[in-house]
């Protein structure tokens, strides 16, 4: 007698964890105090590695926020990283996404409950709340928070977590460790949820110039792209014989990523959407963070944020071309 063959059920949807509010938590490298434009969070498995390659710590389900300088890193030295664990046991019950790296997945069949409230994640997004970002403005993705603008200082760990075991970890033990700062957000200068006219703290803003005839845009000032992390080299090919000698064909330019007229056509288009939306004007982090955003799909958004976020003479020159103009301050951008 025949038998129906059995069916695999299908997979069911990915069921992402919210891991951005203080509800969703239950009890249980150092970044120099200072302003920082914050590029890129993401959820990484995490093991502190010394210096001469000594292992510092067990692996750990971690937060990596990249710290860069206000207006940009304009080279890999300028960009720092800081991994914030969300607990010793979190890689047991929860697990990163591998399809974006920003949200946070459950590992199956675990049986652990919540994060942990004590751990430098836990620390670091509750500061985001006490400094003002609204309540669930983030629930399940860190792409919310990508390039916010804010001050960092380091502040002791909380006393109740100074008593905690470290046996079976790879720690030190509790009688040899230090005490730990933790940086945190003491003040958002820069986020999406910031209203425009807040950020100006009553500054008038400047009467609007009235726009120029078009002229050609100028070439901005030229400046490296920031180094993004090694990716594997591109293999030389040789070809297979030689060619006959003939009339030496015209050289061909190799087509570049992005002139600075892409560049310049893509700052100016995020620029006008942001001001369409601003029409009071705006604080100049604000616009850097807004466009940064608007951005993300732009290959070269690094060169442009840095060409024309690092120095206020670019960015002035293609604003005075647009009809607006940055005032005195260099901060409130005058409609």
């Amino acid at each position: 007698m025949a038998t129906t063959p059995l069916r695999r059920a299908a997979a069911p949807a990915a069921q992402y964890v919210p891991f951005l509010r203080l509800t969703d938590y239950s009890a249980g490298g150092i970044i120099p105090d200072g302003v920082y434009l914050i590029p890129d969070f993401s959820v990484v498995m995490f093991q502190p590695v010394k210096k001469d390659g000594v292992i510092a710590g067990p692996m750990r389900l971690s937060v990596r926020v990249t710290f860069d300088p206000p207006n940009g890193a304009t080279s890999q030295e300028e960009r720092r990283e800081q991994h914030y664990s969300m607990g010793t046991k979190a890689h047991l019950s929860f697990q990163p996404d591998p399809a974006s790296g920003k949200r946070l997945l459950p590992v199956e069949n675990a049986t652990g409950g919540q994060l942990y409230e004590l751990s430098n994640w836990h620390m670091f997004i509750s500061s985001l709340y006490q400094a003002g970002m609204p309540e669930n403005y983030a629930v399940d993705d860190l792409s919310a928070l990508d390039g916010i603008v804010v001050h960092i200082k380091g502040v002791p760990e909380p006393e109740s977590r100074k008593d905690l075991q470290t046996q079976n970890t790879g720690e030190v033990a509790p009688a040899e460790r230090k005490p730990q700062k933790i940086p945190v957000v003491i003040e958002v200068l820069a986020a999406p949820w910031l209203v425009p006219a807040a950020v100006t703290n009553g500054i008038p803003l400047a009467a609007r110039p009235v726009a120029p005839a078009p002229v050609a845009p100028p070439a901005p000032l030229g400046r490296p792209a920031l180094p993004v992390r090694a990716a594997a080299p591109v293999q030389a090919t040789l070809p297979l014989a030689p060619v006959a000698a003939g009339p030496p064909a015209p050289p061909v330019a190799a087509a570049p990523a992005a002139t600075p007229v892409d560049n310049e056509e893509a700052v100016a288009g995020a620029i006008l959407n942001v001001i369409a939306q601003n029409p009071n004007g705006l604080n100049k982090l604000t616009l850097q963070t807004s466009v940064f955003r608007l951005r993300a799909s732009n290959t070269n958004r690094q060169t442009i944020m840095t060409v024309y976020f690092s120095d206020d003479a670019n960015l002035g020159g293609l604003l005075n071309q647009m009809g607006y103009q940055l005032t005195a301050t260099k901060d409130i951008l005058a409609l």
